[in-house]
């Protein structure tokens, strides 16, 4: 009876010897606060369906490691010309950030004619594996031709 209480000890103490340090990893993350501007070329970019609030800037808010964030916009084509789109990131402050982050969208290519409107997912993703990064910035550029 007496060695079933040593090996119920000694399993107990090797899970704590075991589970601290993975513990502790997580206990040392920070969230991550972020906004995103919104540069728009040939088109109008906006966060509701009824066309009134045109989107310069995406609050993020607080993420943390390992989250996806998803944004709905909505993309109109304001020119005389039928436009597809493309997205790119630049101006990553800080500079490595795009490393452990990303942008991604749900947009297929779908041409949008004169005066559509196109539903699309904007979302970012953080890696998680970031560390060592408690804010940051960068600018969305989504062009129409």
């Amino acid at each position: 009876m007496k060695h079933r209480y040593i090996a119920i000890i000694l399993v107990c103490l090797l899970s704590v010897i075991v589970f601290i340090p993975i513990v502790a990893q997580y206990l040392d993350r920070v969230n991550i606060q972020t906004t995103g501007q919104i540069e728009s070329i040939g088109l109008k970019v906006y966060g509701d369906s009824n066309l009134t609030n045109e989107l310069t800037e995406i609050n993020w808010g607080v993420r943390n490691p390992g989250s996806v964030m998803p944004v709905t916009m909505y993309i109109y084509n304001d020119g005389t010309e039928p436009i597809h789109c493309t997205i790119e990131t630049s101006e990553w402050i800080p500079t490595n950030a795009d490393e452990v982050m990303s942008i991604t969208w749900n947009y297929d290519g779908t041409i949008i004619m004169p005066q559509g409107v196109e539903q699309v997912i904007v979302s970012l993703v953080v890696s998680p594996l970031i560390s060592g990064i408690t804010n940051f910035s960068f600018v969305i550029t989504i062009v129409g031709a």
